[in-house]
């Protein structure tokens, strides 16, 4: 089976500490320093670590991902 991926995330954002959020786009990386933009990554951040899976529910998966890999 092929799976073919319909490009990348078009931006990705780092946080450092509740400062500063780096943001890296297509062509470019911003540094967000406004207290309130900070706040809206920060958020969204906490809303995909609540939909993030850990621990043994991560690995199982994965697991499932590299197993219909394989088939």
């Amino acid at each position: 089976m092929t799976l073919a991926a319909p490009g990348w995330p078009i931006e990705t954002f780092y946080a450092i500490g509740d400062r500063e959020v780096q943001v890296e786009t297509l062509t470019a990386m911003v540094r967000v320093t406004n207290r309130s933009e900070i706040d809206v990554y920060l958020r969204a951040f906490a809303r995909m670590a609540r939909a993030a899976l850990y621990g043994p529910q991560a690995k199982a998966l994965i697991r499932k991902a590299v197993d219909a890999c394989e088939a």
